[in-house]
């Protein structure tokens, strides 16, 4: 939610990658939680998702750091719950691989 508020204020930012970064950060959670009502390999699958969405939205944050359209504080706090979230999820792949 973070993430998406501040793009809400981001006007500077290109609008193909705003997009892109809203949808990658709205993937993570949507994904894990459709995994978890699922079993097998599609909970892995949607996990690996799920991760490739947290990867995937904090290299667009990257980019808007560098074309200076987000402030590095936020930035900063938004990666910080990026690096959580594939943490966790790491964790969910690898219990869900091994069951």
């Amino acid at each position: 939610a973070d993430c998406l508020r501040l793009l809400r204020y981001a006007p500077a930012v290109p609008g193909d990658l705003k997009s892109q970064l809203a949808r990658s950060i709205s993937r993570v959670p949507l994904c894990i939680c459709e995994a978890m009502g699922r079993t097998g390999g599609d909970r892995t699958q949607l996990l690996k998702i799920a991760y490739a969405g947290a990867q995937e939205a904090s290299e667009a944050l990257s980019l808007l750091l560098a074309l200076d359209a987000v402030p590095a504080s936020s930035a900063a706090r938004i990666e910080s719950l990026l690096d959580r979230s594939r943490r966790a999820t790491f964790g969910l792949i690898r219990k869900a691989s091994s069951s």
